[in-house]
């Protein structure tokens, strides 16, 4: 029993890391080669696999495309930051600026093609961006519900939502203007006052 359960779970795993590995895939044929090259013969061959066995993983190439975006707005979070526990808010909300900014200049192709891809995508989905929003408004959930257990705050107290939201605002902004690599420090330095100002407000 203990040998099935195990063999189980590294199939799964195997499974996950190939959709990961297509989804990635996708990004970056998106962003180097533009929307019309992302075919299932392009894909399948990028990576080595067959059409079937791309298929296997996903229905059709509309569900990889919405799945392309929707894991680039799971990997923009740095991992180890999400799961680092933290005890100063300030560390925590400059570093995970600092780790978007890393991310966004080391993986500049992905970024482009999930740029890309919205733009096509929402066109012609309609379910396509309701998706993309509740993601995006999961993310923000998440840094609200970690900056509030840093600090003990009431998620639902009127004036800790109210900064917490301009908070929200601001970090779309400044995420915005470090894709621009020239303005990389300036904006960080930028968020680093801002959020001083900003953690007055909560204290």
């Amino acid at each position: 029993m203990i040998r099935r359960i195990s063999e189980k779970d590294g199939r799964l795993s195997k499974g996950r890391e190939m959709r990961e590995k297509i989804l990635h895939c996708v990004l970056e044929i998106a962003g180097k080669k533009g929307f019309s090259a992302l075919t299932a013969s392009t894909l399948s061959g990028k990576i080595g696999i067959s059409k079937a066995n791309l298929f296997h993983h996903f229905r059709n190439m509309s569900e990889i495309r919405v799945e392309a975006c929707l894991y680039f707005l799971k990997i923009i979070r740095p991992k180890a930051i999400e799961e680092k526990e933290y005890d100063d808010p300030r560390t925590y909300l400059i570093e995970l600026m600092q780790g978007i900014s890393v991310f966004l200049e080391t993986n500049s192709d992905i970024v482009k093609g999930y740029h890309i891809i919205c733009d096509n995508e929402a066109r012609s989905n309609e379910e396509f961006m309701r998706l993309i929003d509740t993601t995006v408004q999961n993310n923000k959930g998440m840094v609200k519900s970690k900056l509030c257990k840093i600090m003990n705050l009431d998620e639902n107290d009127p004036e800790t939502e109210k900064v917490l939201f301009c908070l929200d605002i601001a970090r779309e902004g400044y995420i915005v203007y470090l894709n621009d690599s020239f303005m990389k420090d300036k904006v960080l330095e930028s968020w680093n006052t801002l959020v001083d100002i900003m953690l007055e407000k909560l204290r």
